[in-house]
């Protein structure tokens, strides 16, 4: 044993007092330096999911209202149909409402925007929320009433995939700590 500590106790036989405590306080100081470097890197990180998270719930909160939007719009449509097929008549109040739903989901489609920063995260987001923009004005130019009862229906499904997304985007889906 004494074999394999003998450079160590020459080195501190040379050494004077000051130059001791300088070589003992850098042994312990470097490792507790680096180590926490990799822990406040490591609780920045934590922090970073943490902000995106919060963004996350702000704009889940926004798809669910989205979503509840989507819904009372089929609701509607489906109604405007089976009017429509059943007497041949048409209810202005009827379309009146779906045109302001129409322009609500449009406003609210447009206004979201992705919680990541990954730039694969937000062209996937961006393309789903183009996917459902591009389905509502297909929606919108329908004629037929069934017709658009299928584009609705369609809406309806993208929207819950949409909420599923953000979620799993924002790491709310996800446990860090597993």
């Amino acid at each position: 044993m004494k074999s394999v500590l003998y450079p160590a106790i020459a080195l501190m036989n040379r050494l004077s007092f000051g130059m001791k405590f300088s070589l003992i306080s850098v042994l312990f100081f470097v490792p507790m330096g680096v180590t926490n470097f990799y822990l406040l890197k490591q609780a920045y990180e934590e922090f970073q999911v943490t902000r995106i998270e919060l963004q996350g719930l702000d704009l889940l909160s926004q798809s669910f209202k989205l979503r509840q939007d989507v819904q009372s719009y089929y609701d509607l449509v489906q109604i405007n149909a089976i009017i429509i097929s059943s007497t041949g008549g048409r209810s202005s109040e009827l379309d009146s409402q779906i045109a302001a739903l129409e322009a609500s989901i449009g406003q609210a489609l447009q206004a979201l925007s992705p919680a990541s920063n990954d730039d694969e995260a937000i062209q996937i987001f961006v393309a789903k929320r183009d996917e459902m923009l591009s389905m509502l004005k297909a929606a919108k130019a329908e004629a037929v009433p069934l017709g658009k009862v299928e584009f609705v229906e369609k809406l309806q499904s993208s929207s819950l995939l949409f909420s599923k997304l953000i979620s799993t985007q924002s790491y709310l889906a996800q446990d860090a700590d597993v």
